[in-house]
């Protein structure tokens, strides 16, 4: 009975080892086909290369969860919702709150190419209005 428990134990602490749970929120009712999780690129900044944003990626791991876990549960999620590619938010947070006891969160944004690769968003500038065509303000007595 002893030797049960303990592997019991030991069965229920490996599975708290690194969990890593992911919630996915689609940005329209488009549905992308699946990809594979190996051609998801894990981006840290926007790409220059037009793209559609087609949702968000949560992650969240207990506190023994470490960044290859939460690049893989995103990248896989991504890949799940169809996406090319996930652009990384920030750091990961840690929270407490009762029911969860301290936990980890990540953000990624899904997203698709819209344009071939090597090609670049452009960017337009704004037209700016010639400084002498507005008004002089006049102080006010």
């Amino acid at each position: 009975m002893k030797k049960i428990i303990q592997i019991t134990l030991l069965l229920s602490f490996a599975l708290l080892i690194a969990c890593t749970t992911t919630d996915e929120k689609y940005y329209s009712k488009t549905r992308h086909t699946p990809t594979s999780p190996n051609q998801v690129q894990i981006l840290a900044e926007y790409p220059d290369r037009p793209y559609l944003e087609i949702g968000e990626v949560k992650a969240k791991g207990n506190i023994w969860a470490d960044s290859g876990d939460f690049m893989s549960a995103i990248r896989d999620t991504g890949a799940e919702m169809g996406a090319d590619a996930v652009v990384v938010i920030g750091n990961a947070k840690t929270e407490y709150n009762y029911w969860d006891g301290v936990h980890q969160k990540k953000k990624a944004i899904a997203i698709k190419w819209t344009a071939p690769e090597g090609t670049k968003i452009q960017k337009q500038e704004i037209p700016t209005a010639p400084s002498n065509s507005l008004p002089t303000p006049q102080p006010i007595n």
